[in-house]
């Protein structure tokens, strides 16, 4: 410092002293005295990170459930930190303590740190020139120094020490070492604001809250929800970013959900109701005069007849009921995940009747993709249905497990599909059995009157028939229905007689008895035979021949019937005739007919008449026997001709049988003769062994017969063997012979 010494004199005197006063000042220059400051600081930018969750990402909603709501959930978390600004630097206060008015210093003002690498600067304007600094008695000169900040952090420290020199050097003076620490200065983004768009950009965007930023990292949660929605049948994607305002390019998140409005699918129906029907005819044919079967011809043989051929209806049936359609599901989605996997039934409202979906999976469903339709066909049971069963049928899609439904439904009424029989032709085979027939016309059930069954048409028809004089012909005249199956049909019969006579026709039974005549032979080898005394019996061979004689006829008859049929109609009354019978055979004398031949005739009714004729002798075997009729207006002859046949014949076959010397024992038989013509005899041959006593002679007589009826032709032979005794001599002579005369 200066001291200022004042050496004062004055004078004491009365009032104020006069004085005066002489100062010097010794000056010890004290050494400047150096305070530094210094200001390590900087800025801290602080990180965010933003996060944001959403509950759920996609929502499939039906066309009728409410708004789905989303839950949003932000975290903004803090992130790491950004130093910078680095600012190092301060004040060097150099003092000049001295008081003393050449206290004036000039000194080099120096800056050092510890921390490798940085260089202090002092840079002020109170610097002379040359960089020195010019510090006043008792002043001081605050200089600024700014340190370089290469490579420091927040962390780094060390020491900044100033030195001040002057006199050349030779004075110094250093100021105390000061720390060197970087201080937070600015602070940004340590507390920000969080905002939401919500889903649109275009708004406002919403504050959340804000955040302040902790070295843990703890993350500041908002939660909110958000109600989206979709047009239906689509899906709309919903952006949702938040953010957190900071300096710079805010970080942001976003989350993405999609809502999709699922239009509900569309189910439309068809329905077809079919049923065929054959429709039912009958037909009858009648003669259309009204007259009976008989008919007279004029005088060519010809006659015309109308016919009546009346179709009718009968109604119809029906059959073939079928109840089908198809189903047609249209999925209206248009997102790509809108494919619905459906359940599909077929209902009807007719009691009894179920229908069957084809197409489906086992499980009875089907996928339709977005924008798709599938068309399923479907049948239902008919049974007991009729034409006139209406009712509803329903085609029901469920999905979403049962949850959602769509339906269509179809109103049905059987319809015909297939007529059957609708127009028929009617044909006539105008009495030509087998013949493809004449077409007679049409019917069409469009003619049909109601009520139904009382309608019919008519056709006319007129035939003419041709039959020979003398004759009837029944005409069977068939009309037809060409319909599908057997045709209905029906016939008119008529008969046509030529001139209306009587139809004569006759037999004649004739008849005899004939008896076969029958002669007989015998013969033997020899007639007498003499063995001596002791020789052996002799035989005898006979011989008998049965021989056909002439033949006998008896017992004529002749008889027969006569039948006469009136073939007239009704209207023509019965005819009276007379039957008279001419034998027209030689030897029969009359034929009567039984009643006397006086007959009554009902139209189409025939007449057996029976005759008998007398015969005195043989008549002639063959002829012709005729019968007249007569009637009152015409007659008829029949004739028919007469043969006899052999009727009972006697012997013919005959037993031939011979009493072999013995009649008194059962006579033997030689065996049967059959006659013929030609006369030739039947021939039987037997050998009978006779004897006598010796000395005598005996007579055989051998006896054979045909049995006839009446007398039984036979013949008779005798035969005498002689047993010769000894001689006896005598003698006598007497000659004779027996002789047999054959005829």
């Amino acid at each position: 410092e200066c001291v200022d010494y004042t050496n004062t004199a004055w004078v004491v005197v009365e009032g104020d002293d006069p004085q005066d006063s002489v100062t010097v000042t010794p000056c010890r220059e004290a050494p400047l005295m150096v305070d530094k400051s210094i200001d390590g600081s900087f800025d801290r930018l602080y990180l965010w990170d933003v996060s944001k969750d959403v509950d759920r990402t996609t929502v499939t909603v039906g066309e009728e459930d409410p708004v789905p709501e989303f839950g949003y959930t932000v975290l903004a978390t803090p992130g790491g930190v950004v130093d910078s600004g680095f600012e190092l630097g301060g004040t060097i206060t150099v003092m000049n303590t001295n008081s003393f008015e050449s206290g004036w210093i000039v000194a080099e003002v120096e800056d050092t740190i510890s921390v490798e690498g940085l260089v202090c600067t002092v840079e002020d304007d109170d610097l002379n020139d040359d960089g020195t600094v010019t510090v006043s008695p008792s002043a001081s000169v605050l200089l600024d120094y700014t340190c370089t900040t290469d490579g420091v952090t927040a962390e780094t420290t060390g020491e900044n020490t100033a030195v001040v020199t002057w006199h050349d050097g030779q004075r110094s003076a250093m100021s105390d070492p000061v720390p060197v620490a970087f201080d937070l200065d600015a602070e940004t983004d340590k507390v920000v604001e969080v905002f939401d768009d919500q889903t649109n950009p275009a708004a406002d965007p919403v504050p959340l809250g804000t955040a302040e930023w902790n070295a843990e990292g703890t993350p500041t949660e908002f939660g909110y929800s958000l109600a989206l929605d979709a047009p239906v049948g689509e899906c709309a994607a919903y952006t949702n970013t938040a953010w957190v305002v900071v300096e710079g390019d805010d970080p942001q998140a976003d989350a993405e959900v999609t809502v999709c409005r699922e239009a509900a699918l569309v189910v439309e129906k068809s329905v077809d109701a079919t049923f065929d029907r054959t429709y039912l005819w009958d037909l009858s044919k009648d003669r259309a005069d009204g007259g009976e079967d008989f008919i007279d011809a004029d005088e060519n043989g010809e006659a015309t007849v109308p016919y009546a051929i009346t179709v009718t209806s009968e109604g119809y049936t029906d059959s073939g009921f079928e109840l089908d359609g198809t189903i047609e599901i249209v999925n209206p989605n248009t997102y790509a995940g809108g494919a619905i996997d459906a359940a599909v039934e077929d209902t009807v409202s007719v009691d009894g009747l179920v229908c069957t979906v084809a197409g489906l999976d086992d499980d009875g469903t089907i996928v339709i993709g977005p924008e798709e339709s599938v068309v399923l066909d479907y049948t239902c049971t008919t049974d007991g249905v009729t034409a006139e069963t209406t009712g509803e049928n329903t085609a029901v899609a469920t999905w979403n497990e049962g949850e959602r439904s769509a339906e269509g439904t179809a109103s049905f009424g059987f319809v015909i599909d297939t007529e059957t029989d609708r127009t028929v032709e009617v044909y006539d085979d105008e009495a030509v059995p087998g013949s493809e027939g004449e077409l007679l016309g049409t019917v069409s059930w469009d003619e049909v009157t109601e009520p139904v069954d009382e309608f019919s048409k008519e056709f006319a028809q007129e035939l003419t028939f041709t039959v020979d004089p003398g004759t009837c012909e029944t005409f069977v005249n068939t009309a037809w229905v060409v319909v599908t199956g057997e045709n209905p049909q029906d016939d008119a019969e008529a008969t046509v007689c030529h001139e209306a006579d009587l139809m004569v026709s006759k037999t004649a039974d004739a008849s005899f008895d004939r008896t076969y005549l029958w002669d007989i032979t015998k013969e033997v080898d020899r007639t007498t035979v003499t063995v001596g005394a002791d020789d052996a019996a002799p035989a005898f061979g006979y011989t008998v021949l049965a021989t056909p004689g002439a033949f006998e006829d008896s017992g004529w008859r002749m008889s027969g019937e006569v039948t006469i049929m009136n073939p007239n109609s009704p209207e023509q009354g019965p005819i009276t005739a007379t039957a008279v019978d001419m034998p027209g055979v030689e030897g029969v004398e009359s034929c009567e007919i039984a009643g006397g031949g006086e007959v009554v005739i009902d139209p189409g009714e025939t007449v057996t008449l029976t005759y008998d004729c007398v015969i005195a002798g043989q008549p002639d075997y063959e002829g012709e026997n005729t019968v007249d009729v007569v009637w009152d207006g015409g007659s008829v002859t029949a004739s028919t001709a007469v043969a006899f046949d052999l009727g009972t014949e006697t012997d013919k076959v005959v037993d031939v049988l011979d009493d072999q010397t013995n009649p008194e024992t059962e006579p033997v038989l030689l065996g049967t003769a059959e006659w013929n013509a030609e006369g030739t005899p039947a021939e039987f041959d037997y050998t009978v062994v006779l004897d006598a006593p010796i000395g005598e002679c005996a007579d055989y007589t051998n006896t054979a017969w045909v049995v006839v009826e009446g007398d039984d032709p036979q013949d008779s032979v005798t035969v005498t063997p002689c047993r010769e005794a000894p001689l006896v001599v005598s003698k006598s002579a007497d000659g004779s012979f027996d002789r047999t005369y054959f005829w």
